[in-house]
Order: C-alpha cells, then sequence, then structure tokens
C-alpha cells in the first residue's frame, strides 16, 4: 500500500497559518504546488491554495481534499517563500496574501442557497398568503439566490426563521451550491466537418449543402460567424443530426492591447554612460542577485536601458519583469517594448477585466510570455526563471498598497530578486531617500546618467513668488503675468504648453461663511472637493459624495464658499484667457479608459493641463 500524501493549504481566512489535509489516490496526478482545491473547513467546503508537500502532518486524523479545480497551477512553488515572506513581514494572514496576488475572480466557495418548487409557485396563485412570504416567494420566482442575497435585497428586514417555515412548508427547496468567481477561460463554439462521414449531397437540401460546403472551405468556423452568414440555428441542428458536423469548444483569448505595433527596426547608438550602465548590468545577469540604482535625469535616455538589459535577459533564457507606477503610464511603455521584442510582452494591472487578466495570467504560466509589464501588483506575475526585475521611477508613493494587504511593491520586489538570484534595476530622476542612502553605503550599486541624449539642455527654470499676488481675485491668484505672457507667446508660435496642477477637481476647500468650517468626509476626515463636471463634493479617498447644494453640516445654515484651485477651475480659467485655443486636460478623472495617454495624444490640445498623475 502507498504511503498517504499530504499537503499544506492556504485558505483566504483571517487565520494566520495554513492547513494540512491528505490527497486521495484519484487527485495524486492532478495535485500539485500551485492549484486551487476545495476542502472541507468546519462546517463549510472552501477554496484553497496548495502551497507544498509535507511529510510530517500535525495530527493523526487528517481531513481529504474534496476536488481540484485546476489543470494548471497558478503559480510555481518559487513563489512560496515570498508568499511566506510577506505573510510575516506585513504580519497578513498568508491565506488572504496568495489571494490578493492572483487575479481576482478566482475564489470559489460554497453557499446555502435558495429555490422555489412547484408548490411554492402555485402557493403564489392563492390570495390568502402572508404579504413577507410572498414577496420572498416573488423574489426566488426570477431565480435562485444565496440566503445573503435574500438578506441584502431586502435590507435584512425578512428574517430567517420566514425563509425555513417556507422550507418546512415545501415551497423553498434550500441546497449548498458552488458560487465560482467570474474569472475562467472564455470558450466559443466551433463547427467542422465530420471528415468520418458519407457525405452524399442527394441527402441534404441546397441551403445545407451551401452550409457544409462553407464549413468545409473554412475548416472549421465559430457557430456565431456562421449565423452572421445568414444561416438559422434549426439549419445547424439539421446538419449536425444528420452526422456531417460535429461541434467542438475553443478558449478564446481576450487580447488587451488592441491595435498592433509596427516593429522598430531602429536601435539608437547608446551614450558614453548608457553603454557603461547596459555592460554592468549585462554582465551581472545570471551571476546572483545584486541591486542597481539607475540614476538618471529626466531624458537621459533609462527606457533604452530598461529594453537593452531586458534584450540581455531574455537571450539568455531567462524572463523580465518591468514596473510602472501608474497604470496611465503601461500603455506607453508597453508600446515602446512590442515595438522592440513582439508579441512575448504580457501586461498586468487592474483595469483590465477579470477575463482579461485571467487570460494574461495563464500566458505567463504557460510561459506563452517572458516579458511582464504592470503596475504594483505584476510583480506577482507567475515567471519563472527571472533575470531582471526594473522598477521606474522607484520613488513613487504608488508602489505602496494602502488597502487590504497593505504592502510596497518596491521592497517586494528586491526580495523578490534575492530569493530568484535576479538582477534588480531602481531607475528614478529623483531617488527616494533610502535608496540613495543604501548606495552610498554601498548596500545597492549607483549607476548614473547624468547628462541628456544627444547633449540637450536643461530647461530653463523661472520661480515666480506668488505672494505678490495676494490680494488677487480670481485666475490672477495663480495664473501670474509671467505665465499669461507664456502662454500666449507659445499660442502665438502654434506650440504646446504643459500646466502641472497636483489638485483635481474645481475647488479644493469648501469653508462655511458663517461659521468658517471646512465641509469634511464623514469618513476619512478630509477636506471634500468639488466637481464641477458631477456638480458634487466628493472625498478623494473614500469616494462618499454630497450634493452640490449642500449646506455647511456643522452649522446647518451656512452657504459654502468654495476656495482652492484644481484641474477643474484651471481649465476654465485658461479657457477664458486665451479663447481660441483648444485645452485638454488629463487628470485621474479624464484617465478612466484602459488607453488613456493614446487617447490623450490623439485629441491633444495646444495647452495640456496635466495633474501628477501623467508628470511623466
Amino acid at each position: 500500500m502507498n504511503a498517504p500524501i499530504y499537503i499544506n493549504v492556504a485558505i483566504a481566512v483571517p487565520i494566520d497559518q495554513t492547513y494540512t489535509y491528505q490527497v486521495p489516490e484519484t487527485f495524486k496526478d492532478s495535485c500539485f504546488t500551485g492549484v486551487r482545491v476545495m476542502v472541507p473547513f468546519g462546517r463549510q467546503t472552501l477554496s484553497g491554495y496548495c502551497l507544498e508537500f509535507t511529510d510530517d502532518p500535525p495530527v493523526d486524523k487528517i481531513k481529504c481534499i474534496f476536488d481540484v479545480l485546476d489543470e494548471t497551477p497558478l503559480f510555481y512553488p518559487d513563489m512560496v517563500p515570498l508568499f511566506k515572506w510577506m505573510a510575516r513581514y506585513y504580519c497578513f494572514p498568508i491565506g488572504q496574501v496568495v489571494k490578493s496576488c492572483l487575479p481576482d475572480g478566482l475564489s470559489v466557495i460554497t453557499a446555502n442557497t435558495a429555490k422555489i418548487t412547484p408548490a411554492g409557485r402555485k402557493k403564489l396563485l392563492s390570495e390568502n398568503m402572508n404579504p413577507v412570504e410572498q414577496k420572498v416567494l416573488q423574489y426566488l420566482d426570477k431565480g435562485q439566490q444565496p440566503l445573503k442575497n435574500i438578506q441584502k435585497h431586502f435590507k435584512n428586514k425578512v428574517p430567517m426563521s420566514c425563509i425555513r417555515r417556507l422550507e418546512r412548508h415545501l415551497y423553498v427547496q434550500i441546497e449548498k451550491k458552488e458560487i465560482r468567481g467570474a474569472a475562467a477561460p472564455k470558450c466559443i463554439q466551433y463547427a467542422r466537418f465530420n471528415p468520418g462521414c458519407q457525405f452524399k449531397p442527394d441527402s441534404v437540401t441546397s441551403r445545407q449543402q451551401e452550409l457544409i460546403q462553407m464549413i468545409r472551405h473554412a475548416g472549421e468556423i465559430s457557430v456565431a460567424d456562421i449565423r452572421k452568414q445568414g444561416f438559422s440555428s434549426q439549419i445547424l441542428k439539421t446538419v449536425h443530426q444528420k452526422g456531417f458536423l460535429e461541434f467542438f469548444d475553443k478558449e478564446l483569448y481576450r487580447d488587451p492591447f488592441g491595435e498592433t505595433i509596427p516593429p522598430d527596426t531602429y536601435l539608437p547608438i547608446p551614450t558614453k554612460h548608457q553603454a557603461t550602465a547596459i555592460q554592468t548590468i549585462e554582465n551581472r545577469i545570471g551571476q546572483g542577485f545584486q541591486v542597481y540604482l539607475l540614476y538618471g535625469v529626466t531624458g537621459s535616455g533609462k527606457t533604452e536601458v530598461y529594453m537593452r538589459i531586458t534584450n540581455a535577459a531574455i537571450s539568455k533564457s531567462r524572463t523580465a519583469l518591468i514596473l510602472v507606477p501608474e497604470i496611465a503610464l503601461i500603455t506607453q511603455v508597453e508600446r515602446q517594448f512590442r515595438a522592440r521584442f513582439g508579441d512575448c510582452i504580457a501586461v498586468l494591472h487592474s483595469r483590465l477585466s477579470n477575463g482579461e487578466r485571467f487570460d494574461q495570467w495563464m500566458r505567463i504560466v504557460r510561459k506563452q510570455a517572458t516579458i511582464v509589464i504592470g503596475a504594483r501588483s505584476a510583480i506577482f506575475a507567475p515567471l519563472e526563471n527571472i533575470g531582471i526585475i526594473i522598477v521606474d521611477e522607484e520613488h513613487d508613493a504608488s508602489y505602496k498598497q494602502s488597502t487590504q494587504f497593505r504592502y510596497h511593491g518596491r521592497d517586494v520586489a528586491a526580495m523578490r530578486g534575492k530569493m530568484a538570484d535576479a538582477v534588480v534595476v531602481l531607475g528614478s530622476a529623483t531617488p527616494s531617500i533610502q535608496n540613495y542612502y543604501h548606495g552610498m553605503q554601498h548596500k545597492y550599486q549607483i549607476l548614473q546618467l547624468p547628462n541628456r541624449i544627444h547633449n540637450r539642455p536643461m530647461p530653463v527654470i523661472q520661480v515666480v513668488d506668488l505672494k505678490q499676488n495676494v490680494g488677487m481675485r480670481g485666475m490672477r491668484r495663480i495664473i501670474t503675468p509671467e505665465l499669461e505672457h507664456a502662454l500666449k507667446k507659445n499660442y502665438e508660435n502654434n506650440q504646446q504648453s504643459l500646466l502641472f496642477l497636483n489638485r483635481r477637481g474645481f475647488a479644493t476647500l469648501p469653508v462655511c461663511v458663517q461659521c468658517g468650517e471646512t465641509m469634511m468626509c464623514k469618513n476619512c476626515d478630509i477636506a471634500m472637493i468639488f466637481h464641477k463636471n458631477i456638480h458634487a463634493y466628493k472625498c478623494h479617498y473614500c469616494g462618499f459624495t454630497r450634493p452640490h447644494n449642500t449646506q455647511c453640516p456643522n452649522c446647518a445654515t451656512g452657504e459654502l464658499k468654495k476656495l482652492g484651485y484644481g484641474t477643474q477651475r484651471l481649465e476654465q480659467d485658461v479657457s477664458a484667457l486665451i479663447p481660441d485655443a483648444r485645452v485638454t486636460r488629463l487628470d485621474q478623472d479624464t484617465t478612466q479608459k484602459k488607453d488613456p495617454l493614446s487617447t490623450y495624444s490623439k485629441n491633444c490640445g495646444i495647452i495640456k493641463l496635466i495633474s501628477w498623475l501623467a508628470r511623466k
């Protein structure tokens, strides 16, 4: 008799430990590190993540796993030490750490659901019925629902005793049901000619023969495309029943990239400092862990260095991971890398749909993508044999996750590089203090790019003292005579102007004219921002809103005066200052699409207003 196999499973519950389960004989060939399994957990059945096999179970009586949910592991074994380190370092339950690192929508839970029975539908037709029970049956008549959804729909006004009473009278049936997340492969139905059949033209109608000839010519074609050609479902069904066609499902890849990018055949000649940095990093790839701080001024060609060292990692049969601080900037970097490296690129960020993110994740798992570009969550990409990890704009605060599982993407990148014996490159024109200190202490190696490409001069900077505008009203408080002159001069010369303002919204400080109190968010205790486009005050932390005609919450009588300056007000004032100029605004309110920068560049005006989001 074979010895029993045990595996440690991380369950996404707020408990800081893993649980050991026995692998039944039927699942021994399909249970690996990185797959999801259904396991008993108390009275529930939950999904968990297999981390590692063990020969030393903690107790004698071990429960068995119920089911294996994945054919392909979602992560590799070398990710397990990183999960454990993050759980210890950030003091977060390991099961929830793993869940946070994987694409959304993968969780599977079992829940008690209720559905109406034939007796319940008959009872609905009767007149002498309890009004509450009648509403419950009417809701369930639309479809089977989890008990929690029933409570939520009726705002907890329906007691469980009412549902149990309906169950006792056989009007409702309660049963356990698996509820799966939204992330899954998308399959569409295809049709092809059955090569094993004996096709006789006289056995089908002319229309059916036309359908068969079209499918034989195409080889295989989706059912949706067949219907677009004017063939009905009944014709398809008839030809299939005669044995001339066979149906099969084919997985559909949800492409987040959109348009194709022409290949970039031009390779610029590196500058002296670029060549030194490239050569230093290339020589280190494959030789062990090392962190480099690439300290280069704006316009010094750091992106070209990134692409050269990525190419070096790929040529050594290794993979590359590039982190970008903002989702809005990913498209710009992704286009440059796709032009250089082709279709081996995958992107990971939160603006992808669950399906697109799942498809990108599985491309990485199946080793169809060797370069991953993304925001901070891309640091968990299931890459194997990592050669280089690049953190662009490493000083940016966006790498810090501040909700739920709190972590710093830059620090996790350094630790993952250490565990994978990979090279980590931290790039910035203004390095963070701690990383610059690490460089001065020789913990990190500093590589400098002190000059711009082609020795282009640095911009001329003029500091204007806004104290000179004290007492001025309206736009004159912000738009000084020097700025107005520069804007009009650029407009007359048909040149573009960029205005940076790190405050979005219209008015950033609503103050009561009666009591002088600032209107604060009731949840976050920070000042609310007035947004003119939605005519409401909004909290930028939690999203709480108040209508535009809200009175002071403190005194309940005073009118709110809209003080402060945001990008919406700046857009209005600049348009009034130069009426004929086309003014466009780029901030978090206007970049909700997956590809905001390309849309912005196609519709850009002569004057661009940019918040801190897109200052790079």
